[in-house]
């Protein structure tokens, strides 16, 4: 069983990432984020490829869910045509970067 940490990426807590929280933390809670073995991003958030470019950059393999549940949870509209579209794009970038992503 692997136990995932979620947001890793998309909340700026990998080197060189935008938001500048990584910069903000002791070198303790660096070395432990740089070890993470299994993170967990949503599509909802990286569907940008800025993110799954620095995932590729790190080499680290993530678990890339559907993104629904943010989604949902966002109060995002959903209309059929639009979920059918964005499962397409999710679908997509998942067989584009197949080597860098969890299934």
């Amino acid at each position: 069983m692997h136990i995932y940490l979620a947001a890793i990426y998309t909340n700026g807590y990998r080197a060189g990432g935008n938001s500048g929280r990584y910069q903000n933390l002791t070198d303790n809670e660096k070395r432990l984020v740089d070890a993470v073995p299994h993170i967990l991003e949503s599509y909802h958030y990286v569907g940008k490829q800025k993110f799954v470019d620095a995932m590729r950059e790190d080499k680290v393999r993530v678990f890339l869910d559907s993104g629904a549940f943010s989604a949902y949870t966002l109060k995002v509209g959903c209309r059929i045509l639009r979920v059918h579209q964005t499962q397409s794009r999710y679908h997509t970038c998942r067989r584009r970067n197949r080597n860098g992503i969890r299934t």
